[in-house]
C-alpha cells in the first residue's frame, strides 16, 4: 500500500470567525478530496506565546512543529495587515526555529502553499505573496527552486484599478530546496 501524502495547514487568524480559517479548511478539503492526509493547526487555539530564542517550548509548540517535521506539503494561511502577515502567524513561524537541529532542518524539501486574504481593495495583491514566499524562503534556509504561481488581482469593481484591490486570493507554491550548506534528506 502506498503511502499518503501528509499535508498540514496553519491558519493564521486570531479571528472568531475567519475567513483565513475558513480559505484554508477549503484547500485543505482539497487535499483530501485528492488522497493526502491533512491536519489544521488553527493558530488562536495554538495560543503560542511569543517565541523567545531559548525558552522552553510549549507543548502547542511541539506539536505543531513535529507535525510541520513530518509533513509532505503545509498550506500557510494569514490575514494581510499594514501589507503584511498578521503577528500572530508570524509568532507561529518563529516557533519553526525548533525545526533547526532536526534531520532535515527547517522546512527543506518541503512543498509550501501560499494563501493570503484581505478585505477587497486594502491591500497591494503581490505584496503579500511576495512577502510569504520570502518567509517561506527565510524558515526554510533555502532557495525557490521556481517561480511562485502569482495571479494578478481583479480590479476594484467600479475602478478598474488593478495595483489596490484584492479579495481572498491565495498565492503560489513554493518548492523549497536547501540553501548552501543546508542538509538534504540521503
Amino acid at each position: 500500500m502506498e503511502r499518503r501524502i501528509s499535508v498540514v495547514g496553519l491558519g493564521g487568524s486570531m479571528a472568531p470567525t475567519s475567513s483565513t480559517v475558513a480559505a484554508l479548511k477549503l484547500a485543505l478539503a482539497g487535499a483530501e478530496g485528492a488522497g493526502a492526509e491533512t491536519r489544521l493547526f488553527e493558530i488562536s487555539a495554538l495560543d503560542l506565546p511569543m517565541f523567545v530564542p531559548g525558552a522552553e517550548a510549549p507543548d502547542s509548540a511541539r506539536r505543531l512543529t513535529d507535525a510541520v517535521h513530518k509533513a509532505d506539503a503545509l498550506l500557510w494561511s494569514s490575514p494581510v495587515y499594514h501589507g503584511t502577515i498578521s503577528g500572530s502567524f508570524k509568532n507561529a513561524l518563529d516557533w519553526l526555529e525548533l525545526l533547526s537541529d532536526r534531520d532535515p532542518p527547517y522546512l527543506a524539501n518541503k512543498l509550501v502553499g501560499l494563501i493570503g486574504t484581505a478585505p477587497a481593495c486594502h491591500q497591494h495583491p503581490g505584496g503579500r505573496r511576495q512577502h510569504l514566499g520570502r518567509v517561506a524562503r527565510a524558515v526554510a534556509g533555502a532557495q525557490p527552486s521556481g517561480r511562485p504561481g502569482l495571479r494578478r488581482a481583479p480590479a476594484c469593481p467600479g475602478t478598474g484599478d488593478r495595483s489596490r484591490c484584492s479579495a481572498a486570493q491565495g498565492g503560489g507554491a513554493l518548492r523549497l530546496r536547501p540553501a548552501e550548506g543546508v542538509r538534504r534528506h540521503p
